[in-house]
């Protein structure tokens, strides 16, 4: 299954660099794909949908944690006030009877999520669905009392209050809950849909490398690293635009205008230029010790190096942001 994941990522990321120089090949079958690659693909899809069948069909899926919620927002004047109330228990129609001037959303379905940090620490995140382009409100909670939004919450108050500064007002905002919280089974249809994909994808392939490390989708800021210097030759030798800030307009043109033509120049740049191979030689090593690398770098890297190297350099960090 690892051996297929790797042929579909590299398939992929292949045909998407071939097309930035090149219109779509059209051959005899009327396809982009030649029957060769389609036969392959077929097998390889074959092979999934054999294995789905086999899958546990009765296996129940849930939706993330949920209830309905009140919600109501208050600046300004009375906010001390309102919250004293609300730490004392009081009713939703009771507070929007006292409180006329707070902003009120009725019925809104909000959602329960738990995740890491990016310092791993544990966070929940109680955040409505917007409907229809409709404003999402919510909050999040860390620390170590996390265990009380796992209690029943109907009829209660979950809020957040905010001293006044020189950006903003003092105000607070709250979920007034009409309901617990809940896991409702998905409905058969979308059930299937999602085990489709579970039986499809081998949910236990490692996909990164342990210690993979957490990255921008940028290289480093270090100028004299290797892979840093080698794109800065890449940029000055097919002659990236620099950001303008008095003519972005024109900048975001010229920019798209030389992404048009970057694998051409880079192309006929190695066949003249001596130092291309040794440049990312000595890139591709630093960056497999280090890891400093980004998507831009990668492409490179499959089109002049190894396209095996390349996936290895992606698994070695997990890109955030």
């Amino acid at each position: 299954m690892k051996k297929t994941i790797a042929f579909l990522i590299l398939a992929l990321s292949a045909f998407t660099a071939f097309t930035q120089e090149s219109e779509f090949e059209n051959h005899a079958n009327g396809l982009i794909y030649s029957d060769t690659t389609v036969k392959q693909l077929k097998y390889i899809v074959d092979s999934l949908n054999l294995k789905f069948r086999v899958c546990e069909l009765d296996k129940v899926y849930r939706a993330k944690s949920q209830a309905k919620a009140h919600f109501v927002a208050l600046e300004k004047r009375d906010v001390i006030a309102a919250k004293k109330d609300i730490d004392s228990g009081i009713s939703y129609e009771d507070f929007i009877r006292k409180y006329k001037q707070a902003e009120t959303v009725k019925e809104l379905l909000v959602v329960k999520y738990k995740y890491k940090g990016y310092e791993g620490e544990d966070i929940v995140e109680l955040s409505s669905v917007g409907f229809d382009d409709q404003y999402k409100y919510g909050f999040e909670f860390e620390g170590d009392d996390l265990d009380q939004y796992d209690k029943p919450l109907k009829g209660r108050w979950i809020y957040r209050y905010s001293k006044k500064n020189k950006y903003d007002s003092e105000s607070i905002r709250a979920f007034y809950f009409v309901e617990d919280f809940s896991q409702q089974p998905l409905p058969e249809k979308y059930a299937r849909m999602i085990q489709y994909s579970d039986c499809m994808v081998d949910t236990a392939t490692q996909v990164f490398f342990e210690g993979a490390d957490e990255n921008s989708v940028w290289l480093s800021d270090e100028k004299n690293t290797a892979p840093a210097k080698f794109m800065a030759y890449i940029h000055k030798s097919t002659n990236k635009p620099e950001y303008d800030e008095n003519d972005s307009e024109k900048f975001w043109e010229n920019l798209q205008a030389w992404d048009s033509l970057r694998i051409t120049r880079i192309d006929s740049l190695r066949k003249i230029d001596l130092q291309f191979d040794n440049l990312l030689k000595e890139a591709v090593k630093e960056a497999l010790e280090t890891g400093s690398s980004d998507d831009e770098f990668e492409a490179y890297v499959e089109l002049y190096y190894s396209p095996k190297t390349a996936l290895e350099l992606k698994r070695k960090r997990r890109v955030v942001g």
